[in-house]
């Protein structure tokens, strides 16, 4: 991290991301279902924690990283470890019988949870693409170019 620290004004966030995602988050990814019993996360989240502050060049100690987690699409080492537990043993067998695992899960958790288990559409892809074109907009435009785009789309599909 020291040498990449050096170079981090000549990368872009892309370059970053992907730098972060290959040395720091395929390192913790090896073996992560080694940390299913794992309490103390402490050296491991300061990891990941500062990968995600090299890509978004963020000196202040004290910002909350978990908007940045969520643009990079990284999983906070709870959620990996969480993740992890619900891939390899969401099913229980007490007294002779199946049951399915109980398990609080956050929203951000079901969100990611659900994104993975979902069936890739092409379709889908495309159009969340724009999301974050869209997000960069200010409302008004935000608005303008949502009825646009359904007005395009009603025009193509009914041909009028």
């Amino acid at each position: 991290m020291t040498n990449l620290r050096t170079i981090r004004r000549y990368l872009d966030e892309k370059v970053k991301l992907m730098l972060i995602k290959q040395l720091i988050i395929s390192k913790l990814d090896y073996c992560n279902t080694l940390y299913m019993n794992l309490t103390k996360t402490r050296k491991l989240k300061s990891a990941l924690n500062t990968g995600v502050r090299f890509i978004y060049d963020i000196t202040d100690m004290n910002v909350d990283l978990t908007p940045y987690y969520k643009k990079a699409h990284i999983l906070p080492i709870e959620q990996r470890i969480f993740f992890k537990q619900q891939e390899f043993g969401p099913m229980r067998v007490q007294r002779g019988r199946k049951r399915q695992a109980t398990a609080t899960i956050t929203p951000y958790q079901q969100q990611v949870l659900s994104a993975i288990a979902k069936e890739e559409n092409e379709h889908e892809r495309f159009l969340l693409s724009f999301a974050p074109t869209l997000a960069r907009l200010e409302p008004r435009k935000q608005a303008l170019l949502k009825c646009r785009m359904q007005s395009l789309f009603y025009d193509i599909e009914f041909g009028e």
